[in-house]
């Protein structure tokens, strides 16, 4: 099944656009744990994420790399009902998320991240990138498209 592009498009911007989001881990005992993460985009356009060792987010993910990333759109206050936070849009990335390397990482995360600069370097820091199984985009109410069994990888991407 082909998905919709313009959902497919939106889901896209809002992964491009996004600066931070929120990750969602499996603790030890199987209950699910989120997090606010700071993210950017890899080259091939997936979820890049810079975590320490020490937050419980990755040790989730040492133990079990399965994963989601709620992304929301930043408010508009052009638009009607703008205090409705559930009248945005927004989307579910779900996959796995493991350690990577690159030469471009630093470069890329930095360049999204400035403050970052401070601390990349520390030992307990590394670059993970997410790969995308499926998506649930929700476009607001009554706009809900399931992403099914492709990738968010934007062939634009550099």
């Amino acid at each position: 099944m082909t998905p919709d592009p313009a959902a497919l498009e939106t889901a896209r911007t809002l992964l491009r656009d996004a600066g931070t989001g929120y990750l969602a881990t499996l603790l030890s005992d199987g209950r699910p744990y989120v997090s606010l993460v700071n993210l950017t985009t890899s080259g091939s356009g997936m979820p890049l994420f810079l975590l320490s060792r020490l937050a419980l987010h990755t040790r989730n993910l040492e133990a079990d790399r399965r994963a989601s990333l709620l992304l929301v759109q930043e408010r508009d206050q052009t638009i009607e009902n703008h205090d409705d936070r559930l009248a945005g849009t927004r989307v579910t990335l779900i996959g796995t998320v493991a350690p990577c390397t690159g030469s471009d990482l630093r470069t890329r995360f930095i360049g999204a991240h400035p403050e970052a600069e401070t601390y990349v370097d520390f030992a307990d820091f590394s670059f993970h990138v997410m790969e995308i199984e499926r998506a649930h985009l929700i476009g607001g109410f009554g706009r809900i498209v399931d992403l099914p069994g492709f990738s968010l990888n934007d062939p634009s991407a550099d």
